[in-house]
């Protein structure tokens, strides 16, 4: 039997498997190449999505951040000062039980000592607004400050500085008119006009006031005088008011003082065709001192809803009754000027 015959269908049959392999290479080959293209491709496709979409998210991650960052800072600010605030409270209740300021005072006697000072207090008003705050920005915020004059050993100082979108003769009628009839007669249950003179008004009254989340009932006394002098005009205020109930907190024996000052200066915005636009500048000086009449039981309570609420209702009381002058002041600029018939 010829063995030459088995080798040539092997060696020719292994010939056929390694061209089959070979072309099999060749194809799957070319298969990795259009599937490397491919992917390539895709990759390219999804970073051009989702390279602008990581970027903003990116952004606004760091935004987030950073305003997380100035809210901590600003709350661990206001918690150390509330916290130094308490503090000076308990020593100043634990070392005083004091006689208090007005001792047996009629009406007749507040009344006397508010229109005294008022008559005096543009003499200090030249001091008062000497600061470099009312000569620089706009700004409108209550701070507490220690003072030896009250009995709680601290006082709380309103400042703010403006511009009335109104010339200064009708700033200044809206806001004396603001004060004579003394905010929204609705709220009031009681009132009593002491004095009322082209330059001076004095009245009592009781109020039921609710601003924003902010609610209660007061008693109080005041004396408004104002003062023309150097260009502008001044109006000046002292007041006492007796809380009866603020957010729920019932009060008694519990005064508070304060001693104010307005001053309206006029000022030229800019000059057009049909005349000059004229605006007045509104700075404002508050100081408010707290009075304990009578042993208060619990006074550390009332002290301290007083404090939250002076503190925490500024900016909403301002806005509140600010939008009530604001209409005033409308009412007033109509009577005085008319509609604009430029």
């Amino acid at each position: 039997m010829d063995s030459t015959k088995p080798a040539k269908k092997r060696v020719r049959r292994e010939k056929q498997e390694l061209q089959h392999l070979r072309a099999l290479a060749v194809k799957l080959g070319s298969r990795m190449e259009e599937l490397q293209a491919a992917d390539t491709n895709k990759s390219e496709f999804s970073t051009s999505i989702w390279k602008p979409i990581a970027e903003r998210q990116r952004k606004e991650r760091t935004r987030a951040e950073k305003q997380n960052r100035e809210l901590l800072d600003s709350v661990e600010e206001q918690l150390r000062d509330v916290t130094r605030m308490k503090k000076m409270l308990h020593r100043r209740l634990l070392q005083y039980e004091r006689i208090t300021l007005t001792g047996n005072q009629t009406d007749d006697d507040i009344f006397a000592d508010q229109l005294a000072h008022v008559q005096q207090a543009h003499i200090e008003a030249a001091v008062i607004f000497a600061g470099s705050e009312f000569r620089t920005s706009l700004f409108n915020g209550v701070h507490v400050v220690a003072d030896v004059s009250s009995d709680t050993g601290v006082a709380f100082i309103a400042r703010s500085h403006a511009v009335m979108p109104f010339d200064i003769q009708v700033t200044e009628k809206g806001f004396w008119r603001a004060f004579e009839q003394q905010g929204d007669s609705k709220a009031r249950y009681f009132y009593d006009q002491r004095l009322l003179t082209d330059t001076v008004v004095a009245n009592s009254y009781g109020l039921l006031f609710r601003a924003g989340r902010f609610h209660g009932n007061v008693w109080g006394k005041q004396t408004y005088r104002r003062h023309a002098a150097d260009g502008c005009i001044l109006i000046m205020w002292k007041s006492m008011v007796e809380p009866v109930e603020i957010n729920g907190t019932k009060f008694s024996g519990l005064r508070c003082h304060q001693t104010g000052w307005i001053k309206l200066s006029g000022i030229k915005l800019a000059d057009t065709v049909s005349g000059s636009v004229m605006s007045t500048a509104l700075q404002s000086y508050s100081k408010m001192i707290v009075e304990l009449r009578d042993h208060i039981v619990d006074r550390d309570i009332q002290i301290t809803a007083l404090t939250d609420f002076v503190v925490n209702s500024h900016e909403t009381i301002t806005d509140v009754y600010g939008g009530m002058i604001n209409d005033t002041l409308v009412e007033e600029d109509w009577n005085l000027n008319g509609w604009s018939t430029s």
